[in-house]
């Protein structure tokens, strides 16, 4: 199943490029598109992330525009609209995806229609990691009561994105 992958984009992160190389290398999929989805004006960030596409020189990583409305739904919606491919999966431009992250996903998707995995949190002091529940627990983590996957980790069937109107903006 081709694959596209999402990368919102809102700030420039010291991982960006690293993140975009990462993606660029899994294997055991097809990965057809890269769409980072600028959810910036400021220059510094536009800036940033054009020389992140310039520098890796791959025809499938591309920009597009979600500026419009604030939020990283919103850049994610913006960015699925701009693929084609049956499977969208969506990662973080803070975040660093492992080796094989893509293809598990997509096989995943072979059965689902959407699937998440585990993340490994890392914090700047070790002292944040009691800030936060982790990441993965084991559980789906849930928002007002309601359970969800993991944005920064997810790969979706496309007729299933569309059929639920993407990510809810709102929230």
């Amino acid at each position: 199943m081709d694959a596209a992958v999402v990368i919102p984009v809102g700030s420039i992160d010291a991982v960006l490029s690293e993140q975009v190389a990462r993606v660029l290398a899994q294997t055991g999929v097809s990965l057809s598109e890269v769409v980072l989805s600028m959810n910036s004006t400021r220059p510094s960030v536009v800036a940033g992330v054009r020389s992140v596409v310039d520098s890796c020189g791959d025809p499938r990583v591309r920009i597009v525009d979600s500026s419009d409305r604030k939020g990283a739904a919103h850049a994610r919606n913006v960015g699925a609209a701009a693929t084609s491919c049956p499977a969208i999966g969506f990662c973080d431009a803070d975040d660093l995806v492992h080796e094989g992250w893509l293809s598990a996903l997509v096989n995943g998707l072979e059965q689902f229609d959407a699937v998440s995995g585990d993340v490994i949190d890392v914090f700047p002091d070790e002292r944040m990691r009691y800030w936060y529940p982790a990441a993965t627990s084991g559980v789906l983590n849930s928002f007002l009561g309601k359970p969800y996957l993991l944005t920064g980790n997810l790969a979706v069937r496309r007729e299933a994105f569309e059929a639920v109107g993407g990510f809810d903006e709102t929230l």
